[in-house]
């Protein structure tokens, strides 16, 4: 009896223990068990189920050729997966080649189970939509990075007193300029500013409308998805319809990515222009530049374990169509195909063909030089002094066609914004204020104004509108690239804002010339006007990055939009 009594009461509070241990003993706190795979990367950093998202849409795309299947991704990160998280590793696509491990990135036990060991390249994510400084997520980023550094020097065998070079690649993303000195130090193999690259794509877009399409369109893959249903419903349609036959073209050109690939031994010494020429014609294939590499040493040789800037920085530099380049051993193609496959197979061809380099006459030294004809005899080709005056004129040859246009005209005012609100265009007529309320608002405006240090007689400058409720950081990121976009230093720039400027933050504005900062918010007209957005050539809208849309799929633009509006109506 007095058994039985002992073990009612015991065994209830060991059962209790051993449950609480279970549901504290998570199923990813163990070592990952990678399959036979030729790759595995590792990604840590900032882990936000958006941004896994798009990286694994983008990685394991079949654009990128079969090999990609072969790669397995493990995701380290030191929360418990959340249930949206689960949802995507548990996606046939991924499964058996994402895995993720509960850890921190910058504790060797971690790493270890995360097998960075057998990992090829390293990804640290930073957080897009940081409402900070982003001191804070630098920090972690750098530190991440540090640690990664140590851990492949202490793995490492030594060499002569010294430890071997990482045997895994790290590519970060950093939210302020300064942190990409620290992490060049740290051996990162590719660091990209996120505030940077978007300051300066919204003003390259500023300057050539369109310019960020092109940009998201180029460095996105898109295969074939069944949401574009390539061969199907939509091209059928498309090809019933007159009026829709730019979808056809429109899906060809978005199907379209850059590539690299190695300079053909075939190649070297032939010039960029003609290169790119034979791409083009026999393979359909634009080259658009290359990489060149130093000639004293191959890419694969670095200076030790922290480069400094006299040594490594500079021997790797990126040409735009270098026309007269001479390519090299070491150079690397950038291509814009629809696949690898196409960029690999175009490669090996080359690999067996030799490109005649003898000088093709032009066909008006042809005919110039042929007795007893003139220009206008060959094909009613044209010969075309001033193509800027009159009508648009056709040049026609036997060989191509083409058609020179004068320049269009500027408009007076357009209207550019970093997300969907530019689309958002009512064509709704504003009801007119009555005289007393218009009286009331000229008062308001004409003492604001007073306060104002933008001169009364600007015109044909650009007005960066600020929808959030903190000064924009890195705002003078944009003002630079505006700046060079132009070739002009002294373009008038105003900021509409509603947050304080910081002491720093106004020193540096000030180093700037004509640039003005106004304090008030674009969800208000008459803020606006005291910007003249109607005598701006340009307008740009920064949305709120601190408000997330939620789960439901409902915009966080509505200011943005509201901003979209108020411009509308006043210009």
């Amino acid at each position: 009896m007095a058994i039985v009594a002992l073990i009612a009461f015991a065994v209830p509070s060991r059962v209790t223990r051993l449950v609480d241990l279970a549901l504290k003993t998570s199923a990813y706190n163990k070592t990952v068990a990678l399959p036979a795979a030729s790759r595995h990367a590792l990604v840590c950093g900032n882990i936000e189920l958006e941004s896994i998202r798009q990286f694994l849409h983008e990685f394991f795309n079949a654009d990128h050729g079969p090999n990609i299947f072969r790669t397995t991704i493990v995701i380290l990160h030191n929360d418990e997966p959340s249930m949206e998280m689960k949802g995507l590793l548990r996606d046939p696509v991924y499964a058996n080649r994402v895995f993720y491990v509960k850890g921190r990135a910058t504790s060797f036990k971690s790493l270890k189970r995360a097998r960075i060991d057998l990992a090829t390249c390293v990804y640290i994510l930073t957080r897009k939509h940081s409402h900070g400084t982003g001191i804070e997520d630098d920090a972690d980023t750098v530190l991440i990075a540090l640690a990664l550094n140590a851990f492949a020097c202490s793995a490492g065998t030594a060499v002569g007193g010294k430890p071997s070079s990482p045997k895994f690649q790290v590519f970060a993303q950093t939210l302020l300029p300064g942190s990409i000195t620290h992490l060049n130090y740290l051996q990162t193999a590719r660091v990209v500013c996120v505030d940077e690259m978007r300051m300066g794509i919204m003003a390259q877009n500023c300057a050539t409308p369109g310019f960020a399409t092109l940009a998201f369109m180029l460095s996105t893959s898109v295969a074939d998805h069944v949401d574009w249903d390539f061969s199907g419903v939509l091209a059928e349609a498309i090809a019933k319809s007159a009026e829709e036959s730019w979808v056809k073209s429109y899906i060809h050109g978005i199907s379209q990515e850059i590539y690299q690939a190695h300079v053909p031994s075939s190649l070297v010494g032939k010039s960029f222009f003609k290169v790119a020429r034979y791409f083009y014609r026999c393979h359909g294939m634009l080259i658009f530049g290359l990489g060149s590499f130093s000639h004293n040493r191959s890419p694969h040789q670095h200076s030790g374990n922290h480069p400094s800037v006299n040594s490594d920085c500079g021997y790797y530099q990126v040409l735009l169509a270098p026309r007269n380049y001479i390519l090299q051993k070491y150079d690397m193609l950038f291509a814009i195909s629809t696949d690898v496959q196409s960029v690999l197979n175009a490669m090996l061809y080359a690999e067996r063909v030799s490109i005649k380099t003898a000088r093709v006459k032009s066909i008006w030294g042809a005919i110039s030089e042929h007795p007893g004809h003139n220009h206008a005899s060959v094909s009613g080709a044209k010969r075309v002094d001033d193509p800027e005056k009159g009508a648009p004129v056709q040049v026609e040859s036997p060989r191509r066609m083409v058609v020179r246009t004068p320049p269009l005209k500027p408009q007076k005012t357009n209207y550019i914004s970093d997300s969907d609100s530019s689309y958002f265009s009512p064509n709704v007529m504003y009801p007119t204020a009555p005289s007393i309320k218009g009286v009331v608002r000229t008062r308001i405006e004409r003492v604001t104004r007073r306060n104002d240090l933008v001169p009364q007689t600007i015109s044909n400058h650009i007005v960066i509108c600020d929808a959030s409720d903190l000064f924009p950081r890195n705002v003078e990121l944009l003002i630079q690239s505006l700046k060079n976009a132009y070739e002009d230093e002294d373009l008038s720039i105003i900021i509409l804002s509603p947050g304080q400027v910081d002491r720093q933050r106004e020193l540096v504005l000030g180093d700037f010339t004509n640039v003005y900062v106004v304090r008030g918010t674009p969800l208000a007209q008459g803020d606006l006007r005291r910007t003249h957005i109607e005598r701006a050539q340009k307008a740009i809208v920064l949305g709120n990055c601190n408000i997330r849309a939620d789960s439901e799929g409902e915009s966080n633009d509505s200011a943005a939009i509201l901003a979209n509006m108020n411009i509308q109506s006043l210009c």
